[in-house]
């Protein structure tokens, strides 16, 4: 009697480990499951940004063939009116070569240019005067509003 009752007790053992393996089984399934998904959302995430990334990057191109390409100086100034790029048509405008513009701040650069107060003021302004050899260049500054 004893020894059937140990052999039940034996069999009762091994069916609810079997019960318990399977519910293990299942819920490491279930988890494999929800990291499949989460990487191929993490893969899709991922390609969008790389497009977007993408399209950034031509956009900055074709900005920074508009800015050196275009007849009308651009400057841009930093916080502190320190000039961060010039392109071609200001430089020669100031007669001077970017080694000397960019990096420099306009007041400096007002300086090295023998120009009036107006000049040196523009950033302000929005308004200044440049001659070169008798010639007045108008100025014109655009500054972007602050939000």
């Amino acid at each position: 009697m004893l020894i059937a009752i140990l052999a039940v007790a034996v069999a009762l053992r091994i069916l609810v480990n079997q019960v318990r393996g399977s519910s293990a089984s299942r819920e490491a399934q279930d988890a494999l499951d929800q990291k499949e998904v989460a990487l191929r959302e993490t893969d899709k995430a991922l390609a969008r940004l790389q497009r977007a990334n993408e399209t950034l990057r031509e956009s900055e191109e074709r900005l920074r063939t508009v800015f050196e390409s275009a007849v009308d100086g651009i400057v841009e100034l930093d916080q502190k009116d320190v000039i961060v790029r010039a392109n071609e048509a200001f430089c020669r405008m100031i007669e001077l070569p970017h080694s000397m513009v960019e990096g420099q701040p306009w007041s400096a650069l007002a300086a090295s240019v023998e120009a009036d107060e107006s000049f040196v003021t523009m950033p302000t302004t929005g308004q200044g005067t440049l001659r070169r050899e008798a010639t007045p260049f108008y100025l014109e500054s655009r500054t972007p509003r602050s939000e």
